[in-house]
């Protein structure tokens, strides 16, 4: 059994819903909610990673009466310290930190969570030192991409259950077993449908902002210094970036699975209410539950960060799986080259170069 996360739903009636749906799934399933108190509302720790206001809550107490309605359902609940600024990071405000963050867990742990992805090792050290026996997790927000940095984190921080991994490692399956077979102990996580530009040298610079610490400087630059501009990339040539891309379709996850992971993410916590945001998710296990599904379903339902395309894309938008996947970059080709991506992509290798262009032919963008 595939064992999913997917960002929390905000209404009680879209967690039952999502726990009926479950039921009726014997390949895959969604066991874990995740996400933070957003900004609108009080209690934040301060180490949270934003995504923006919600308006289905008002008070901090609406959100955990969700994560205690959530978890009587049968889910789990993992809260999200994943921002990139160290609870250090601003001395004058080290006490309020402290006691917002210790507030934080206690109210958690009331409604049943003791489970935290956690963004930085400052973080996980404190929490590891306060609360014996808390479920730690690190988020892909850590940027670790080589086996080295795993191993020693789990060295330091034996305690840690799970590894979210970067998902530009995602087909890097050399690595993948390697990570696997000598870090036994510890869960692992991908996840399945981020569509950030791969080897995004804007990501630091974005962690940052999104995290709460940012600074004057970070705001004035913030459309120009990254979104605009990794938007920009992505809408340049829409079908390199699909080839470039991390994404595990759902035709490839079982490849995933023979290499002994079973804990997979569904990214879109920038799904906001009024946006639909969980059809994704009941859209993606279906693929992986049914193949005729899954060929019939729209290929741009599997894209996450669609606010990035602003070139009519209408086109695309009319193609179902089955018209794209033999086009597509191959997850097999990965399972033997993936390890030298980073490296050879673009000149010893143009795998992924010549599948642009042919989808180009065969599928323009006007």
């Amino acid at each position: 059994m595939l064992k999913f996360s997917a960002p929390m739903l905000y209404t009680k009636q879209d967690i039952d819903d999502l726990a009926k749906f479950n039921d009726t799934l014997t390949k895959a399933k969604i066991v874990t909610l995740y996400d933070c108190l957003p900004p609108n509302v009080d209690g934040q720790a301060g180490l949270e990673q934003n995504r923006g206001h919600n308006p289905l809550l008002k008070t901090s107490q609406d959100f955990f009466d969700l994560v205690k309605f959530a978890i009587d359902k049968g889910f789990n609940f993992v809260y999200l310290l994943n921002g990139t600024r160290a609870i250090n990071s601003n001395p004058n405000a080290i006490e309020s930190v402290l006691s917002n963050l210790d507030s934080l867990v206690k109210r958690l742990r009331d409604v049943g969570c003791n489970s935290f992805r956690v963004g930085n090792t400052a973080t996980i050290q404190y929490l590891l030192e306060k609360y014996p026996g808390i479920d730690i997790r690190t988020s892909t927000t850590l940027g670790y991409t080589n086996i080295h940095q795993y191993r020693n984190l789990l060295k330091s921080y034996p305690q840690i259950s799970e590894f979210c991994l970067h998902y530009d490692i995602n087909h890097d399956f050399k690595l993948l077993k390697n990570l696997v077979q000598t870090l036994p102990n510890v869960q692992k996580e991908l996840m399945v449908n981020e569509l950030c530009i791969k080897g995004c040298p804007y990501r630091n610079s974005h962690y940052n902002f999104i995290s709460p610490r940012f600074s004057m400087f970070e705001v004035y630059m913030h459309g120009r210094c990254f979104k605009e501009q990794c938007g920009a990339i992505a809408k340049s040539d829409f079908w390199q970036w699909i080839c470039y891309s991390n994404i595990i379709y759902p035709w490839a996850i079982n490849e995933y699975v023979n290499l002994g992971i079973e804990n997979y993410k569904i990214a879109g916590r920038n799904y906001f209410p009024g946006r639909n945001f969980q059809s994704f998710y009941y859209d993606y296990l279906k693929a992986v539950e049914d193949e005729d599904f899954m060929m019939n379903m729209n290929f741009f339902s599997l894209l996450q960060n669609q606010s990035y395309i602003s070139v009519n894309t209408n086109a695309v938008r009319k193609l179902k799986v089955k018209d794209v996947i033999d086009y597509l970059p191959n997850i097999n080709w990965f399972k033997e080259h993936g390890n030298e991506c980073t490296s050879v992509c673009g000149l010893d290798c143009k795998y992924c170069v010549e599948k642009a262009r042919i989808l180009k032919e065969k599928f323009p963008i006007d």
